[in-house]
């Protein structure tokens, strides 16, 4: 198991945020479901922490540039940009929402987990059904203390509760899922090598914010050392 690839499956935000948009007076919105249109763009301000405590922030702009695609045996797909603070663009990304509400993604982490799960095209985050997936799994060796160990890696979506969130001064419902990625063997136990929170608002049309905290190294895998929070700071709507 190459230690980079399964480094660079969590090392950004699963996917894009996109919007739809909303009044300017204090509203509930109802938890119906929004599709983004072409257009649509956002802010979101991503802080990472450094092990020391060492904290520092930038702005990233989506900017949705298609929708009604097929894409990968998906439908009804729009496609966005991240555009950093320079002006480059830094990944792109495919998603659709599901018939269930659970949302699917498709973005350059996604393409980097395919290194190591050949089969996975599509990451599902389980935001609206709650219930725990499997979305893929493999046995691979991992050395411990110089010794091949074979080891179980699962990959879960697990949902991760209701709330709300306030963006630009609108209340509006959210659903979580907790993605993992996890490691297990014979005489080792079970550990957690990466973790990150996705908060979904139906009503804007995709996520809030993200979450992923510090994890200790597990034997020789040091895949997130440093923690990071990404949040939706401002948004336009077409």
């Amino acid at each position: 198991m190459q230690q980079s690839v399964l480094k660079s499956i969590f090392c950004a935000a699963l996917f894009s945020l996109a919007i739809a948009g909303c009044s300017s007076s204090t509203t509930t919105t109802p938890p119906t479901q929004v599709m983004p249109g072409k257009g649509s763009t956002f802010t979101m301000t991503k802080t990472d922490t450094a092990s020391g405590g060492a904290t520092t922030s930038v702005n990233l702009r989506d900017s949705v540039i298609a929708t009604g695609l097929s894409v990968n045996g998906k439908t009804n797909v729009f496609k966005s940009v991240t555009i950093d603070a320079n002006g480059f663009v830094v990944d792109t990304a495919y998603n659709v929402i599901e018939s269930n509400g659970d949302v699917s993604t498709m973005n350059g982490q996604v393409a980097a987990l395919s290194a190591f799960f050949p089969s996975v095209t599509w990451l599902t985050l389980t935001v609206a059904s709650q219930k725990t997936d499997t979305l893929v799994q493999k046995d691979s060796n991992i050395t411990i203390s110089g010794i091949a160990v074979k080891a179980h890696f699962a990959l879960l979506s697990m949902g991760a509760g209701t709330g709300s969130a306030t963006i630009k001064g609108n209340s509006f419902s959210t659903e979580s899922a907790t993605v993992m990625l996890t490691v297990s063997a014979t005489g080792i136990g079970s550990f957690t090598l990466r973790k990150s929170t996705i908060t979904f608002s139906p009503g804007l049309g995709w996520a809030v914010s993200q979450d992923s905290p510090a994890l200790a190294p597990v034997f020789t895998l040091n895949l997130q050392p440093n923690g990071f929070h990404s949040q939706l700071t401002d948004y336009t709507e077409f």
